[in-house]
């Protein structure tokens, strides 16, 4: 019994974990090689954005 709520804990824990790191992904994506990493949002009319 001990196994099974421990197996529920680890899968609930890595669902929330997978979903957070997912969130986190598509709200703070890697900036491109040669891109300001601080521009979270970069205008494409920019022409120094490329």
């Amino acid at each position: 019994m001990k196994s099974l709520q421990f197996s529920l804990f680890l899968v609930i824990y890595m669902t929330l974990l997978g979903v957070f790191l997912g969130e986190a992904r598509v709200w703070m994506p890697p900036p491109p090689p040669g891109r300001n990493p601080f521009d979270m949002r970069p205008s494409p009319f920019n022409p120094s954005k490329g």
